[in-house]
Parts: structure tokens; sequence; C-alpha cells
């Protein structure tokens, strides 16, 4: 713990435990973040051509999309 006794300024008491919880508050924080911007969305298995929503109960709803066509 010498490396985080060097860098706190002087009249701070860090401890162990403040570290450790403020590494689990990151952690909780980004893993908000990717929920809220859906980075850590799943396809259910199927291709990248699917689209799978969750309508609340039941199961999922996939649907395949269209390829794009040359015009």
């Amino acid at each position: 713990m010498k490396l985080v006794r060097d860098f706190t300024p002087v009249g701070y008491n860090v401890r162990r435990g403040d570290i450790l919880a403020a590494l689990f508050a990151l952690l909780i924080l980004g893993g908000l973040f990717a929920v809220a911007t859906g980075w850590a969305t799943l396809d259910d298995g199927f291709g990248p051509d699917w689209h799978c929503t969750h309508p609340g109960s039941g199961d999922p709803v996939c649907i395949k999309m269209p390829r794009p066509t040359a015009d």
C-alpha cells in the first residue's frame, strides 16, 4: 500500500476499504452504462442479420432482416 500512501495528500486517511469501495462503485457504474447503452446485448444465438427483442414476458421475438438488394 506504499504506492497509495505516496499519492494521497497529507491529512487524508485512505484505507484499503475506501479504495475497494471506489473500485466497486466504478464496476457498478460500468455495468449500468453497458446496460443503458445496449452495449452488452445478445443476439440469442442467431447471426448478425437477426434482430431480437424481449417483450417483457415470454420468449424473445426475433426477426431476420432482409438482405440489401443490388440496384
